[in-house]
């Protein structure tokens, strides 16, 4: 009899059949001319207490067994090993049983008279189709794993980026309120209210072309060289023209961003401001006045060495301002329509009268109405103050 070269043991089968020559037969065959560890059970009862003790890679048994048949024994695999392959053994006037229990799960079958190397080749088979199994179900759970560590990185990292949004101001002369919607974990969208000495104070609203993980992390940039300038007393104009071309010249950021920086004096109830591409902010005076503020300027790291162009605002008690990022005017809803300038105004004019707080509850409701069931693909961000 031809044996085995190698001295290794490369897997645990499993023989289960009533018939004693038949099992003595196969087992003889898988240990000494395999290699294998061959474990033998002569009833389905029998071999569900060696499952139960022992490591088993393969179990080839017989379909008719008085007791537990082979059926039987092959759902109590299933449910309790489902890691084992089963391979059937029987006769050829059964083959339709056989069929039938690979369509429960068995993997393949072998016909008695058994073969000698009709079973070491499909044994071998069999283990090979185990082992890269077990292998690929490794690494699907390494990746899955790891994507669940990446997803809650983001979402811790996007849980921190949450705390740099405040949430409002009330100060001499002006209330705020904030609101922010982002597309995915992290945004490109950032809100910043920086309070500067003398009660002023400094209102920022910016767009990182983008979002996720890239956007964010120059957003944070962004926003902390903005609020460095405006604490050392810079103005809304020389801040954005010294930002571009550090970014350009120094940074060598690569995404574009609009932007809108004000400074609010509450003494004389002006803003000095200005608008690198950003949407234009809407003022509102009056129970009808509404005006959409004009923009002149291009986005940041649109054009290096560009001089920003800076205005100025006198409010009157009783005025309410909103400031926005694009991701409000063209979020679509489900047909593909943008909400655009004219809901804005719409929902604006609408809730004019009402608190400030209730009138930004409003805004996020019309927007979360007009999306539907539409995917957001965009950061939003909103700032409605009210002059006091």
């Amino acid at each position: 009899m031809e044996m085995s070269n190698s001295n290794e043991i490369s897997g645990t089968v499993l023989v289960v059949d009533d018939e004693e020559e038949a099992l003595r037969a196969i087992s003889t065959v898988l240990e000494r001319r395999g290699g294998y560890r061959a474990l033998s059970a002569s009833s389905g009862e029998e071999a569900v207490k060696i499952l139960a003790e022992n490591d088993v890679d393969i179990v080839i048994t017989d379909l008719r067994m008085p007791g537990m048949d082979g059926i039987e024994l092959l759902k109590h695999i299933h449910e309790n090993y489902p890691d084992v392959f089963v391979m059937i053994s029987t006769a050829f006037g059964s083959l339709e049983s056989a069929v039938d229990a690979m369509r429960k799960g068995a993997i393949d079958y072998l016909q008695k008279p058994n073969n000698p190397k009709e079973v070491l080749e499909k044994t071998a088979e069999m283990l090979e189709r185990r082992k890269k199994l077990l292998l690929d179900r490794k690494s699907a759970t390494l990746v899955r794993e790891m994507a669940e560590t990446q997803a809650s990185e983001l979402r811790r990292a996007g849980e921190i980026q949450q705390r740099w949004i405040p949430h409002g101001y009330d100060g001499a002369g002006i209330r705020v309120v904030t609101y922010f919607h982002g597309a995915s974990d992290l945004s490109g969208d950032f809100i910043d209210l920086v309070k500067l000495p003398g009660g002023r104070l400094g209102i920022v609203v910016g767009d990182i072309v983008g979002h996720g993980l890239p956007a964010s992390l120059q957003m944070g940039i962004v926003q902390r060289l903005i609020k460095k300038e405006l604490l050392e007393g810079k103005g809304a104009a020389e801040i954005f023209t010294s930002l571009n071309d550090f970014l350009y010249d120094d940074f060598h950021m690569d995404s574009a961003f609009t932007s809108f920086l004000a400074i609010f004096n509450p003494e004389t109830r002006t803003m000095k401001y200005s608008i690198g591409g950003h949407p234009p902010p809407v003022l509102l005076q009056g129970k009808s006045g509404l005006e959409f503020l004009s923009t002149s300027c291009p986005g940041l790291l649109m054009m290096p060495g560009y001089k920003y162009l800076e205005h100025s605002l006198t409010f009157s008690a009783g005025d309410r301002f909103c400031i926005y990022t694009d991701g409000v005017v063209e979020m679509r809803d489900e047909s593909g329509d943008m909400f655009g300038e004219d809901r804005l105004e719409d929902v604006l004019k609408i809730n004019r009268e009402i608190p400030l707080e209730a009138a930004a509850r409003n805004f996020e409701a019309a927007l979360e109405q007009f999306r539907g069931g539409a995917p957001v693909v965009d950061d939003t961000s909103i700032i409605l103050a009210d002059i006091v």
